[in-house]
């Protein structure tokens, strides 16, 4: 499939969103003006715009051309413009004494092996090769009026420079004459390097800081002086040809990375105390230190953010996989080189000493750095990861929120902007997406509305619905530009266009050098950090780097933003636990598949009004445990129903573990009780809660189904329709995403009630195979581990949720049961629980419901589910009597919790353990947290 050229631009759509993005950030009254002058001056704009599709109908890609002119017509300093600084992730350990020139090898050999083998990078996607055929053996030389990327494929070298001056070696060769390139050994590289920086300190002909000071300095200066250098020839010029066709550049520096990351970017891009073996024009440096701490500066000019990244990914990645023996002896290839390792001269003159001045920016007179990292649970991040755009608008949202309230209500005219990847396009790049939305800045103004004591906020479905819309907002936009329909470029064109005089141009001025970049990725390897660069006067350029358990915020700021950076990193640590206080909840929404079923509940819309969402407080939350409910104090609604999430030993939730795990109770009861409301049955709305429940990370089936001691799931699940004791169980299940599904199957198209294994799976018809044929990482959680391991004090007797469950009694006056169970950490190959046996774990009929939790041996034993069916039928035991009977004598000593419905819509709640339980009753939703 051949990629695609860029779309032409469309003005009336473009102006549109122009016209959305300055309602925003310009006051009632300038929007006045810009609406009357675009009246007035919608002529120029048109004849503007034609001008530029015609010139841009006969390009594949005339936005990536307008960006690359853009960044290379720049003429200040690059260090403090249009380079990128990467810090790689840390290696593995290598010997201290060659720590620097192991990892400088690893990286050399790993950079040729991805230049050689380009199709590393994008791995399975399609992408075009454009950025990366510029990445490797590629220069950006000083051009008038703009600088030009120069190729030079025949190149197998790459240049060292160190304290012994600047020094090529080979790192690439022909497998054949004439043939395909493949790395040098690593060995080879390996002694090459050893040899470079046994190099004596070099001398003044030989000092690589004087050429790299060059490429740091105003691009016309150094085009001057490159003009100088090669029409004097010799051997400056000579040498200067060979840094300009080399692979890459890697800088050896005689320093230890300071502890402060921040500080390590800088000098990654800047080097350290004024000393600096950078080589700017060079669109790929490596730099390594005396620890082995190793980045990457890369040039813009050539590579947006994006590909930076991927070629970081693979170099680290090809890297990392090296197993680098230095006892063994070097290959044969080694007498391929074409370079003696000797320092290249650059006998400079009189050049020299009008150069004197030239000096590479300081670390103080760069723009300002600053890195934090937020912590959470492995789980909480793969939910986030799970929902496309969920990760990136979290981040958006929270730096929105956090310029408000650094800024105050100044915050509105600052233009943000995505850089949304467009290499599905013939040479694509980045195009911009302006994610500041009418939805976005409601939602943030509701929220400095509502933050409470402490930075807290209480949950709301309103917060819920907000939080909804204008996340739905900023994927559309997002999708839009995906589509060419990225309308930055094509305003920066029009307004380039127009006359300075037309009083369009100070409007469209806006979007020709945003206020504000934030781009990243929710989850990076190889990137240990990185920034974006800043090329005009008061800029910010914000990255996120996602990770397993934490994301990492790296800000580069100048101008004014340099003076409020402190503030405002400050503010954003508490903005990203907040707003993902939200986003988590609507991730698992998204699991669950409940986020339309919140959104149409009737309370969405209220706020405000003491109402906290069908929630408890956790000085209330144990005092339903074991209480009937009063059913005459309010007119009786037409259902019931009552889900629990399992019983656990004693421990502390904190204050977001517990809160994502009632909205997840709360999910799930909203999808049974919507179902009811409706005049659905209740055997479909117990299995929309158990279902919904297994797709959560959270209660120990489905997604979190534990491992048996062969490192194989093995779930089970039981459905009874009471009406008719109609039932199905399903036993050691594997790879399959709703046993609970498997089980209604049985039970409506089988002659049978319980199968186990693979013959469970057999008989499945209607659902998806991929839902039948999951790979073990579905099933890889760790939340309740590392919960446990937080709460040590309790670790020992700890033990998560096992079991899921329901009990419904319809509009109908039909009553339903259902459960699912993903077994226990380490139980035996083949071992079935109480789950998936009638009368166990669960029983109904056409009077009472219960299902249970807890123990499975007991519940087998004891058939306990039964017997509280027993003492309601033969023993004339009310629901809740029936169940304290059968806790009290028959469970004591062991963790058990149960609930049930009789036809008259009489509940009971026991467990003498904690238990998760959610319910409605006459109307009232109730979520609760039980303590042991």
């Amino acid at each position: 499939m051949a990629l695609p050229n860029y779309p032409l631009p469309d003005l009336e759509k473009s102006l549109q969103e122009a016209s959305r993005v300055l309602k925003i950030i310009l006051s009632p009254e300038q929007l006045l003006e810009y609406k009357s002058a675009l009246c007035q001056h919608s002529e120029v704009l048109l004849e503007a715009h034609h001008h530029m599709v015609k010139a841009a109908s006969g390009h594949e890609n005339w936005v990536s051309e307008q960006f690359r002119n853009l960044m290379l017509s720049r003429a200040d300093s690059l260090p403090a413009s249009t380079s990128i600084p990467v810090v790689l992730s840390p290696t593995a350990a290598a010997r201290v004494d060659s720590a620097q020139l192991e990892r400088a090898a690893a990286l050399l050999w790993a950079a040729a092996k991805v230049y050689a083998e380009p199709w590393l990078v994008e791995e399975d996607e399609l992408m075009e090769r454009t950025q990366q055929s510029e990445a490797f053996a590629a220069c950006r030389v000083p051009g008038k009026p703009q600088d030009q990327i120069q190729v030079y494929p025949d190149s197998l070298h790459a240049i060292v420079l160190c304290a012994g001056g600047v020094i090529p070696v080979q790192i690439l060769c022909h497998c054949s004459p004439g043939g395909l390139l493949s790395p040098l050994p690593v060995l080879d590289i390996y002694s090459q390097l050893v040899e470079a920086a046994s190099q004596p300190v070099a001398g003044l002909d030989q000092d690589p800081t004087t050429i790299c000071s060059f490429t740091a300095v105003h691009r016309h200066v150094w085009y001057s002086l490159r003009e100088q250098i090669l029409s004097t020839g010799g051997d400056a010029a000579a040498s200067l040809g060979v840094m300009e066709s080399s692979v890459l550049a890697v800088s050896l520096d005689g320093c230890y990375v300071p502890s402060d990351l921040a500080e390590t970017l800088n000098i990654v891009r800047l080097g350290k105390d004024g000393c600096s073996f950078r080589y700017y024009d060079k669109v790929v440096n490596l730099v390594v230190f005396q620890d082995g701490t190793a980045g990457i500066v890369f040039e813009h000019g050539a590579l947006d953010g994006m590909v930076a990244g991927l070629v970081t990914r693979s170099i680290w990645r090809e890297s990392e996989m090296l197993s680098l023996n230095l006892t063994r002896p070097l290959s044969s290839g080694s007498s391929t080189n074409r370079f003696t390792t000797k320092p290249l001269r650059f006998p400079l003159g009189d050049i020299t000493k009008i150069c004197q001045p030239v000096s590479i920016p300081s670390t103080k007179d760069a723009s300002t750095l600053m890195t934090f990292e937020i912590q959470s649970y492995v789980d909480i991040f793969t939910a986030l990861r799970g929902q496309r755009g969920l990760f990136d608008a979290w981040v958006n949202f929270s730096l929105q929120l956090a310029l408000r309230q650094t800024v105050g209500d100044s915050a509105v005219n600052h233009i943000f902007v995505v850089p949304t990847h467009m290499r599905h396009y013939k040479h694509g790049r980045c195009d911009p997406t302006y994610p500041v939305t009418t939805q976005s800045c409601q939602l943030v103004e509701t929220l400095l509305s509502c933050i409470g004591a402490n930075n807290t906020l209480e949950y709301s479905r309103s917060l819920f619905r907000l939080f909804h819309l204008a996340f739905q907002e900023h994927k559309r936009l997002i999708k839009a530009t995906k589509k060419g329909q990225g309308v930055g470029p094509h305003l920066a064109a029009l307004q380039k266009a127009i006359s300075p005089e037309n009083p369009l141009r100070k409007f469209l001025d806006h979007f020709n050098a945003p206020s504000v970049c934030i781009t990243g990725k929710d989850i990076t390897e190889g990137l240990h950090c990185a920034v974006g660069n800043v090329y005009a006067p008061n800029q910010l350029a914000v990255t996120y780097l996602g990770g397993r358990d934490r994301i990492r915020m790296v800000f580069n700021g100048n101008g004014n933003f340099a003076y409020i950076l402190g503030q405002l990193q400050e503010n954003l640590q508490v903005t990203l636990k907040l707003m993902m206080f939200l986003a988590v909840r609507y991730a698992i929404a998204g699991q669950m598949g409940a986020i339309e079923c919140l959104l149409e509940s009737e309370r969405l819309d209220r706020f405000g009004e003491g109402e906290t969402c069908g929630l408890l407080s956790s000085q209330d939350a144990g005092s339903q445990k074991g209480t009937n409910f009063d059913t005459t104090q309010k007119e009786r609604t037409s259902f019931t129903l009552i889900i629990h999430g399992g019983v656990m030993e004693e421990i502390n939730l904190d204050q977001m573990f517990q809160g994502i795990t009632e909205f997840s109770l709360q999910a799930a009861l909203c999808l049974g009780a919507q179902e009811l409301a409706k005049g659905g049955t209740s055997i479909n709305a117990v299995q929309k809660c158990v279902t919904a429940l297994e797709d959560c990370f959270l209660f120990g089936t489905g997604k979190d189904a534990m491992f048996n001691k062969k490192g194989k799931q093995e779930m089970e699940a039981t459905i009874v329709d009471g009406t008719g004791m109609k039932f199905g169980s399903v036993a050691l299940v594997q790879s399959i995403k709703n046993p609970l599904k498997a089980a209604r199957q049985v039970m409506e198209r089988n002659p049978h009630t319980l199968l186990a294994g693979d013959g469970a799976l057999d008989i499945l018809e209607g659902i998806r195979e991929q839902d039948t044929s999951l790979g073990a990482e579905y099933f890889q959680t760790e939340i309740w581990e590392q919960l446990a391991k937080k709460d040590s004090e309790n670790f020992s007797k700890f033990s998560s949720p096992r079991t899921v469950g329901a009990v419904a009694l319809d509009d109908w006056g039909n009553l339903a049961a259902a459960t699912s169970t993903g077994a226990w950490d380490g139980k035996l190959k083949c071992q079935v629980g109480g789950t998936a046996v009638m009368g166990a774990g669960i029983f109904a009929d056409k009077s009472v419901a219960v299902t249970c939790c807890g123990n499975g041996d007991v519940l087998l034993k004891l058939m306990v589910a039964h017997k509280v069916a027993c003492l309601y039928h033969y023993k004339d035991y009310g629901v809740r009597e029936a169940c304290q009977k059968v806790m009290s004598e028959d469970c004591k000593g062991s963790s058990i919790g149960i609930i049930a419905v009789d036809n008259k819509g009489k509940v009971a709640i026991e467990s003498n353990a904690g238990m998760l339980v959610g319910s409605v009753v006459d109307g009232v939703e109730r979520i609760d947290i039980l303590k042991a």
